[in-house]
């Protein structure tokens, strides 16, 4: 987001320290403008976890951008939703890109996607420097297929659309799940959902929730709202499976 104060929210705050001028990102930096930053607050475990779940996510909305269908398919093929790891066949990769780019023909918009992931495959990077030099080929490609993609209003709202959801209101006030709360029938709502990547019973497991006593109205808004998209790595559904 800009940093211009923007409807009363106050403007970002710095303090210098060490030659880098540095975000304060305390809880009042995270009401005005909730970030992935504020996964530093979560306990170690998770932190990981939710960051690479944000990379993920974020990967494949940007590889719609990648103008070659195979490549943008080797791409997508290779990342894992949990760990957000790139790698793969090599000999599959291979082929994809064989079967649709004849011999001498020019390299398509998405070919260093491709080849970081032919070289992890075979061992030549590793897994830091692979999602590292994917990030970078990726936004290339994106820069050149769409250079203000990033900066749109939309742009801005889903990703803090997808903070929220995979951090929840406040990293900062972490909320208490009570062992009560997780019966047999919420943690099977939870693990369905979780396992099919269908969240539509979020209202059902409001309800399951509430009838265990749980009366924390972040928890049940957040499964009852019908406008917010949930997915794995969805804050309540991970306090109820033990993720969080």
């Amino acid at each position: 987001m800009s940093d211009e104060t923007k409807g009363g929210v106050p403007p970002p705050r710095y303090r210098d320290g060490e030659g880098h001028h540095r975000l304060i990102m305390d809880e009042q930096e995270w009401l005005a403008r909730p970030a992935i930053w504020g996964t530093d607050k979560l306990p170690e475990e998770i932190r990981e976890r939710k960051r690479n779940l944000f990379d993920y996510y974020r990967c494949t909305r940007l590889a719609q951008f990648v103008p070659c269908e195979v490549c943008r398919r080797a791409f997508t093929a290779v990342i894992s939703e949990e760990r957000a790891v790139f790698g793969g066949n090599e000999a599959e990769l291979q082929q994809r890109y064989t079967d649709s780019h004849s011999a001498g023909a020019p390299r398509c918009a998405g070919w260093e996607l491709w080849l970081v992931s032919i070289n992890y495959a075979r061992g030549i990077i590793c897994l830091a420097e692979a999602r590292n030099r994917n990030w970078d080929a990726l936004y290339d490609v994106v820069r050149r297929a769409a250079p203000a993609v990033r900066w749109t209003s939309d742009w801005e709202n889903w990703e803090l659309a997808l903070v929220l959801e995979l951090i929840g209101p406040n990293p900062f006030r972490p909320i208490s799940f009570s062992p009560e709360w997780r019966t047999d029938t919420a943690v099977s709502l939870a693990a369905q959902m979780f396992e099919s990547r269908d969240f539509s019973a979020m209202p059902i497991l409001a309800d399951a929730l509430q009838d265990t006593g749980c009366d924390n109205t972040d928890i049940l808004s957040h499964c009852r709202d019908t406008s917010l998209t949930h997915g794995r790595g969805c804050w309540v559904v991970d306090l109820v499976l033990g993720k969080q």
